[in-house]
């Protein structure tokens, strides 16, 4: 039999690949990665695990919807990450936006982080951007944070570069 993973002490950072799946934009999602990310997504919430989004990735996820080709859709993809983000800001669901607020003190940090360790200890082209250096971080807070509690953090990410950096290897993770 099957163990099965209770997921209430489990969080997942949601990078922009993924998002790219949940709201299924044309050119930028595939039929079956939609289907696996989707079926993830809601066993997450069922189980009561804590979804986080970077805000970088939310800016991300604001330009491929602004490149989609069909008027219709595009528009209907920015009304949905509209009342996405305002049900987050609202009451913190479907996720939890982070960080809570964007401090431009943090942002040496960020880029010290970028500059030393994302472009610099990598090997080849398996070197991470700036959006994923500061999901990274942000995975890595909250694990920290949470440390205490038990908490597994993973990214929820088609981007093996990005996934090798998460605080908690995931069982059985979606690459894509």
């Amino acid at each position: 039999m099957a163990k099965k993973i209770a997921l209430s002490h489990t969080i997942f950072v949601i990078d922009t690949s993924y998002l790219l799946e949940l709201f299924g934009v044309p050119g930028c999602s595939e039929k079956n990665a939609i289907r696996e990310i989707r079926k993830r997504y809601e066993k997450a919430i069922k189980d009561k695990a804590m979804l986080f989004v970077p805000s970088p990735c939310i800016f991300e996820l604001g330009n491929h919807i602004a490149d989609v080709r069909d008027e219709t859709r595009r528009k209907e993809l920015a009304n949905l990450l509209v009342q996405t983000i305002k049900a987050c800001v609202e009451k913190s669901t479907p996720w939890t936006i982070t960080p809570p607020a964007i401090v431009i003190e943090d942002f040496p940090q960020l880029l010290e982080y970028f500059a030393n360790k994302s472009v610099v200890q990598c090997q080849g082209r398996k070197c991470i951007g700036l959006v994923d250096t500061s999901t990274v971080i942000q995975a890595q807070r909250l694990k920290d944070e949470r440390k205490s509690l038990g908490y597994k953090v993973h990214i929820w990410t088609k981007d093996k570069r990005l996934k090798e950096n998460e605080p908690d290897l995931e069982d059985n993770p979606f690459l894509g």
